[in-house]
């Protein structure tokens, strides 16, 4: 017997769009095929999103990235603006066969926001992120709930004028 599985509805549509052909100018699978870049915001926010999604705002669509826990990944020059986001289940090579492993990420439950304000105050010279974590190379979904970034290789140093502080929190894709 073939067990089906559902995929959410915005996996499968980014999925499609991904994988299309008539969208490579805006969005497209990354050379390696373990990440997809946004070569083209303004059109992909344009003339793409609408198409698959109820709106044509970039920021929502970073933000249901960032709710299944895809990350986002650091350009490899300053100069760059394309945006980069990878999923360990969101590989162009398994087709869709673990896109229904991607699931909501709920991000804060009422145990551990407790868990949070009961936590003593950080020394004022502390880097902290917006989460109150500390965690080095945790992606903006990751930081908080104990879990490291993967695809982290640790701290960055140097990266395009970026301070100390927010050169810890990019995450670096692998060479």
């Amino acid at each position: 017997p073939v067990v089906k599985h559902r995929i959410a509805p915005f996996v499968l549509k980014l999925y499609e769009m991904v994988s299309s052909s008539a969208t490579d100018a805006c969005i497209a699978w990354h050379p390696t095929g373990k990440s997809f870049v946004i070569r083209d915001s303004d059109r992909l926010a344009s003339t793409v999103l609408p198409n698959y999604f109820k709106h044509n705002q970039l920021t929502s669509f970073t933000q249901q990235l960032s709710t299944y826990s895809f990350v986002r990944l650091s350009n490899t020059s300053c100069l760059d603006s394309r945006l980069e986001f990878a999923h360990a289940d969101f590989v162009r090579e398994l087709g869709r066969e673990r896109l229904h492993l991607i699931r909501r990420s709920s991000k804060l439950r009422a145990g551990s926001r407790q868990q949070q304000q009961q936590q003593p105050a950080q020394p004022p010279d502390s880097r902290v992120g917006a989460s109150g974590s500390t965690q080095r190379g945790a992606s903006p979904s990751a930081r908080g709930t104990g879990v490291a970034n993967p695809l982290s290789t640790g701290p960055v140093s140097g990266s395009c004028g970026a301070g100390a502080a927010e050169a810890e929190q990019l995450v670096v894709r692998p060479a």
